[in-house]
């Protein structure tokens, strides 16, 4: 019998956590956009952005929430929050101060458990908690499984992006729930 949401856990990510993390953040990576076309470039890209001395500064980083969820002790996927500014000078649907849902991830063996949907609610109960008017995620255009994910959780898309890993230029549609 396959293991519902229920028997993991999800918790903050310690300091101790930063090894564990980036081995995870760049598995799931390479498992949901890994592009045949510009695979060195990605690999590279993904191994510098994901590296432990980065990981590690991010959880330092008071202005990051990052948490994971746990089968056991072993962490399966994860999410992270930060303040960042919404990209391109693309406006949010409403005024106020947003939270950016920056990553969300499930090992590909773990996803369709709802997982992603446990750390997605998580993320929505940590911005209400700091008193943000809404939430935003990027999602890679390429990447249908994401679009449908927000967009099932009541997500609208508002705005794009562009972003380049090597010589190719990729495009992201950014989302938005409000929460208030």
């Amino acid at each position: 019998m396959e293991s519902s949401a229920a028997s993991y856990r999800i918790e903050d990510v310690p300091s101790s956590g930063a090894e564990p993390l980036a081995r995870l953040a760049r598995q799931t990576k390479l498992e949901n956009f890994d592009d045949p076309f510009e695979l060195a470039p990605f690999r590279e890209y993904v191994e510098q952005t994901h590296a432990m001395s980065v990981v590690a500064r991010e959880l330092a980083d008071p202005e990051q929430e990052v948490r994971w969820v746990l089968e056991g002790d072993e962490p399966v996927g994860y999410s992270q929050l930060d303040n960042a500014e919404i990209k391109d000078n693309v406006a949010p649907p409403v005024a106020g101060s947003g939270l950016h849902l920056h990553r969300l991830y499930v090992l590909a063996s773990h996803q369709r458990r709802g997982l992603g949907r446990a750390l997605f609610e998580d993320a929505i109960r940590v911005a209400k908690v700091l008193d943000r008017q809404f939430m935003w995620p990027c999602a890679w255009d390429e990447n249908p499984d994401a679009i449908d994910f927000y967009s099932h959780l009541g997500m609208e898309r508002f705005g794009e992006h562009a972003f380049t890993i090597g010589d190719h230029e990729y495009r992201d549609f950014l989302f938005f729930l409000g929460l208030r």
